[in-house]
C-alpha cells in the first residue's frame, strides 16, 4: 500500500542561520535537510506515492489562532531585513504598535526566529497539514505530510520550539468538523500548542508522551495533572516519562496505555504528530529509541484502525531521519502481530467498534 504523502517543493527556501539558546548563537537545527531527508528515503524505498500541498484560505489559519497574531507574523516577515530574535517580554498585552517591541508579545523562547521568508514557510506548512487533513476526508486511510516548520509547539497567539502556525492542530479542527478527532503526539515533547488549542473540548482529545517537563523542555506544560477544563475535562490526556528510561520496551508499554485511552474515546479520526526526536541519538532530547521502535509505532498506531494523518514533527539527527521514517510506514503496511524485542504483543488488529 503506497501512503499518500503531501510535500511542500519550496520548503528549503526558509533555511534561518541560527538560533539563541541560553544567550548564545547556535546553528538553526530545524534545517531544510531534515525533510529532505525524510522525502528521499521514503520515495527510495517505495512507501509513497508524492502529492504537492494545496494552497488554503488564510482565514483557515484564524481556525486555532488569533488574527493579530496572524497578522503580525505576516507583517514582521514582510518588513525584517534578516533574523531576528526577540529582545523583550512584556508582561502583558500592549497596543503597541512597534513590530520589534510585539515581537516577545508573540513568542515564549528565542530560538525560534523570524526572517523574511518565515511567514510563507509557516503557512505552507500549515497548508501541508490540511491539505493532508482534506485527503483523509476523501477517504485516505494513511497520509503523511510532510510539514516544515513543524507546529505543535505554536499556541494560538505565541510561537516556539521552531514552531509558528499549528499544523497538527489546524488540520484536526478541519477533521472535527466531520467528527471526533483524536490528536497522539509523539514528539519527544510536550505538545504545549496543541494542549492549549483544545484544553476545553471534548470533541478532541489530546494525548502524549513526553519528557517530564520537571527536566525537559518546554518546562511549563505537560504534566500529568493537566487534564482539560470545563467541557474538556477529561479529555486531555499527559504521559510525561524520563527519557533515560525509555528503552523500546519501556515506550511501547507506555505506548499501549495511549492507544488504550484512544480506542476508549472512539474518534472517527487520528491525528498523529510524529517526532523522530525519540530516537537515542538525537540532539534535542534524551531518549533511547532505535530505528526499530517505529516499525512498531506504525503498526500498534494503525492496529486502532482509524484514518490517520501523521504530522510530521521533530527530529533532528540527520543521519538517522530517512531510516527512522520508513520503518515508521512500513510500520503502517504491517498486518501482522508484531513484537518488539521483548515486548509482548501489545495490540491486536481492531475488530469492529469499542
Amino acid at each position: 500500500m503506497l501512503i499518500e504523502t503531501i510535500f511542500n517543493s519550496h520548503h528549503g527556501m526558509y533555511n534561518p542561520p541560527f538560533e539563541v539558546y541560553e544567550g548564545e548563537k547556535q546553528p538553526y537545527m530545524e534545517c531544510p535537510a531534515r525533510i529532505d531527508n525524510i522525502l528521499g528515503a521514503i520515495t527510495t524505498a517505495g512507501l509513497v506515492e508524492v502529492h504537492a500541498t494545496r494552497i488554503q484560505s488564510e482565514a483557515l489559519l484564524m481556525r486555532v489562532h488569533s488574527p493579530e497574531y496572524v497578522r503580525f507574523l505576516k507583517q514582521f516577515s514582510a518588513v525584517t531585513k534578516g533574523w531576528a530574535v526577540p529582545s523583550i517580554f512584556p508582561p502583558q498585552h500592549s497596543p503597541t504598535k512597534d513590530l520589534g517591541a510585539l515581537f516577545g508579545q508573540y513568542s515564549f523562547e528565542t530560538s525560534t526566529s523570524v526572517g523574511p521568508m518565515t511567514f510563507d514557510a509557516a503557512k505552507k506548512s500549515a497548508d501541508t497539514a490540511i491539505t493532508g487533513a482534506q485527503e483523509i476526508l476523501r477517504g485516505r486511510k494513511t497520509v503523511y505530510a510532510l510539514c516544515r516548520p513543524p507546529g505543535h509547539h505554536a499556541e494560538r497567539d505565541k510561537m516556539g520550539g521552531y514552531c509558528y502556525f499549528n499544523n497538527s492542530a489546524l488540520a484536526a479542527a478541519q477533521l472535527a468538523d466531520h467528527g471526533r478527532v483524536a490528536i497522539l503526539d509523539l514528539d519527544a515533547h510536550h505538545c504545549n500548542g496543541t494542549q492549549s488549542v483544545f484544553y476545553e473540548r471534548s470533541d478532541v482529545l489530546t494525548v502524549s508522551i513526553h519528557g517530564d517537563p520537571s527536566t525537559c523542555y518546554p518546562y511549563f506544560s505537560g504534566y500529568a495533572s493537566e487534564t482539560g477544563s470545563g467541557p474538556g475535562q477529561g479529555f486531555n490526556i499527559n504521559l510525561p516519562v524520563d527519557p533515560l528510561l525509555m528503552t523500546n520496551t519501556e515506550y511501547g508499554l507506555i505506548l499501549n496505555s495511549a492507544l488504550a485511552s484512544i480506542r476508549a474515546f472512539s474518534p472517527n479520526y487520528l491525528v498523529l504528530s510524529m517526532g523522530f526526536d525519540t530516537y537515542f541519538n538525537d540532539p534535542g532530547a534524551e531518549f533511547k529509541l532505535t530505528t526499530q521502535a517505529y516499525e512498531f509505532i506504525g503498526f500498534a498506531v494503525q492496529s486502532l484502525d482509524y484514518p490517520t494523518l501523521i504530522v510530521q514533527e521533530g527530529g533532528y539527527d540527520l543521519e538517522s531521519l530517512g531510516a527512522n521514517a520508513v520503518s515508521l510506514l512500513n510500520g503502517f503496511n504491517q498486518n501482522r502481530i508484531y513484537t518488539l524485542g521483548t515486548l509482548k504483543p501489545l495490540l491486536a488488529p481492531k475488530q469492529g467498534n469499542s
